[in-house]
């Protein structure tokens, strides 16, 4: 589906449900771990201590994402970056689903954590065509996030009760080859 975007023209709406939908789904990615980590525990024999290894690397996977994958917008088409950060979140979360070992895992939820920073490069990509009337729109940041957080622990939650811890990252993963494709 092409949009065309034109400077201070705003952003059509139906371009900026997908943008939300595609930044929900990356972020999510970093909060499927949580409510899992006893059935994840259980499953490969590891210790409490161990598991909660699981969402510690994944937030440290984010934090070297901002860090670094962040400013590569500045170096190469933004665009690139998004489609290559989609292609490997699906491959980390289907790693996970598949993974035996808790090496595997940590492994993978370092990348996942990576390469769910992309609401912030699609917020520089609308920005650079200057869609955004920052102006008009009051931003609360906490609320946002405190949304995302709940929301995707309630669906991994449902998900890891009813068809199991692995099942959650092979919807993740589907979901990110969705977007990837579309």
């Amino acid at each position: 589906m092409k949009q065309k975007l034109e400077e201070n023209k705003g952003i059509p709406a139906s371009l900026l449900w997908i943008l939300a939908i595609i930044s929900g789904l990356s972020v999510a990615n970093l909060y499927y771990n949580q409510p899992l980590l006893n059935r994840i525990s259980e499953d490969l024999g590891i210790s409490e201590f161990t598991a909660n290894l699981i969402p510690m690397t994944t937030q440290i996977g984010y934090a070297l994402g901002l860090l670094f994958i962040i400013p590569l917008g500045d170096l190469y088409k933004r665009k690139n970056i998004i489609v290559i950060n989609f292609l490997l979140l699906s491959v980390a979360t289907c790693s996970i689903a598949m993974s035996v070992n808790v090496f595997y895992i940590l492994l993978a939820s370092l990348v996942t954590g990576i390469c769910s920073v992309m609401p912030q490069i699609l917020f520089r990509l609308l920005h650079s065509f200057r869609c955004l009337r920052i102006k008009h729109v009051m931003w609360d940041d906490g609320q946002r996030s405190a949304d995302r957080y709940l929301g995707s622990r309630v669906i991994s939650g449902f998900v890891g009760e009813y068809w199991g811890w692995r099942t959650m990252y092979y919807i993740a993963a589907s979901s990110c080859c969705f977007v990837f494709l579309w």
